[in-house]
């Protein structure tokens, strides 16, 4: 039996997991918003702080608690979206926070373009910032798929969007990736809606927050194969226009995990795993970008030196970490 959704509702769904020192501001910036129509869905991953206690604390009959034990913040985005009942849906993180006018300006462009999905800007801050709307009175813009994802940053992020219901269907994030689930999510759902309308907005109206304590940390070459396995599953389900999409994500990450294992002992698994996706990914691009850019992801394939001074030219700091990693796995 398929679930009633209500109209109008937006079902906004945070993860939890030991961010006691930050729920606070991110909860009472949604519960304060103009846009009343919310059902506010949080979901405790576990947590060994007072999150869950602080989530309590907050009266507020919108509010729905989901406890589990640690699963991940994937896991955790399911539950919440497996009991929301909006006719929108919104993924906020924790430590960040909204404007006052968050939902209301996101609800008023889509009903006036009936875009699919609507995406603002945001501010990156380290404090708290004054309740301020920065626009830009050229916005909206409107998209199609292929230009949403080459020419904005909608690949990147869940956050500062505001979905409907009906697109984002029975899309669930891959559990047991520890990087770029977004992006996997995003890449299914634009797969499964190849005449979706993107509205997107330049008006700041989400503060992402730099947590002064935060830890920033290498992947390995193996674990980025995660994200390949799954980037490349979606070339099957794609269709002849938007295969692209899929298929040049393999190539990039596929390099990226090719490049990051390469003084791992597992290289030559990881380089013989990649081979495999980049096969499959470069028969699915030709024709579908310019020569140029098909032969550029052709020369990194096949020559991976070629790969790694492109990837030490474009980040300096790439340099230091080899060094770092020769020391690591004693490399002369």
């Amino acid at each position: 039996m398929e679930r009633e959704y209500v109209e109008g509702l937006v079902s906004v769904v945070i993860p939890c997991y030991n961010v006691a020192p930050y729920i606070m501001r991110c909860l009472n910036s949604i519960v304060n918003n103009t846009y009343k129509k919310l059902e506010i869905i949080c979901v405790d991953d576990g947590s060994t702080d007072n999150t869950l206690d602080e989530l309590r604390s907050v009266d507020d009959e919108r509010i729905t608690i989901i406890s589990q034990e640690n699963q991940g913040v994937s896991a955790a985005r399911n539950a919440g979206l497996e009991c929301a009942h909006g006719e929108y849906i919104s993924f906020v993180d924790p430590d960040d926070w909204i404007h006052k006018d968050f939902f209301q300006r996101l609800v008023d462009i889509q009903k006036s373009t009936d875009a699919d999905v609507v995406m603002c800007d945001y501010l990156r801050v380290e404090n708290f910032v004054d309740d301020e709307i920065i626009s830009d009175p050229m916005s909206p813009v409107l998209y199609g798929v292929l230009d949403v994802w080459n020419k904005t940053s909608f690949k990147n992020y869940i956050w500062r969007k505001l979905y409907k219901r009906s697109y984002v269907a029975d899309s669930m994030f891959m559990k047991g990736v520890k990087i770029s689930e977004d992006m996997l999510f995003n890449i299914d759902t634009v797969i499964a809606n190849p005449k979706a309308k993107y509205a997107v907005t330049n008006d700041k109206l989400l503060y992402y927050y730099n947590r002064p304590n935060s830890l920033v940390r290498s992947f390995t070459g193996e674990e980025l194969l995660s994200i390949v396995d799954g980037v490349s599953k979606a070339i099957s389900r794609s269709d002849a226009e938007l295969v692209v999409i899929p298929a040049i994500e393999t190539v990039k990450f596929g390099l990226s995990a090719r490049y990051l294992s390469m003084f791992e002992p597992g290289y030559k698994e990881v380089k013989t795993k990649c081979a495999s996706y980049f096969k499959l990914a470069l028969k699915n691009i030709k024709g579908s970008v310019s020569t140029v850019e098909y032969i550029k992801y052709s020369l990194f394939v096949r020559f991976p030196f070629l790969y790694r001074y492109f990837r030490i030219l474009t980040d300096r700091t790439m340099r230091d970490w080899e060094r770092c990693q020769k020391q690591k796995y004693s490399v002369r």
